[in-house]
């Protein structure tokens, strides 16, 4: 019986040594995640089925450093409607990121004050694409996450409000064709 009890202690000091480890792992990657105008009052998708979500952007490095802190990333686009869907630049990748799985671009300089256009397109059971400029960058195929309801997931990392850069939003309920972007953003 004392045998028994002895590997019962030493399971629960392994586990809770595990939990210790993985807690302090998880503060490490702890993410800043820049967010440039309140997006609740810019339009939002209104179906999950297919839409366009057209960004302009502009903005420097100093735009979102905000109080010496550094993002990792800067949120682009939030919806309130499709669960899940955000658009992010990566700010150390220099990438942008985003949709149902995620797709990550090559990278893109978006922080050189000039504005720039990301176009995200989707459609359920077809594909999801990322326009950079005009062109097509990234694509894959467009899965939306199964309702769930009853719990909340909270953002990985600390959220940090600023006004400055230049951030406008053109949301359509259909999936804009490549040459209607390309003419969106010329």
């Amino acid at each position: 019986m004392k045998k028994k009890k002895n590997w019962y202690l030493l399971i629960l000091i392994l586990f809770i040594l595990a939990m210790f480890f993985l807690a302090s792992k998880l503060e490490q990657k702890k993410e800043t995640i820049i967010i440039l105008k309140e997006q609740d009052i810019y339009p939002d998708l209104t179906q999950s089925n297919e839409g366009t979500v057209i960004v302009d952007f502009k903005a420097v490095d100093q735009d979102v450093n905000v109080g010496g802190v550094l993002p990792t990333k800067i949120l682009l686009f939030r919806s309130r409607k499709v669960s899940g869907l955000v658009i992010y630049y990566l700010y150390n990748e220099k990438k942008i990121q985003g949709g149902l799985p995620k797709i990550t671009t090559p990278k893109v300089n978006l922080l050189d004050g000039v504005l720039h256009q990301i176009a995200y397109t989707f459609k359920k059971g077809d594909k999801q694409r990322i326009y950079f400029d005009g062109e097509k960058i990234s694509e894959s195929n467009y899965i939306p996450l199964l309702p769930i309801t009853g719990f909340a997931i909270k953002s990985q990392g600390e959220e940090i409000s600023t006004d400055k850069g230049n951030i406008n939003f053109e949301v359509y309920d259909r999936v804009l064709t490549e040459e209607e972007i390309k003419v969106k953003f010329k």
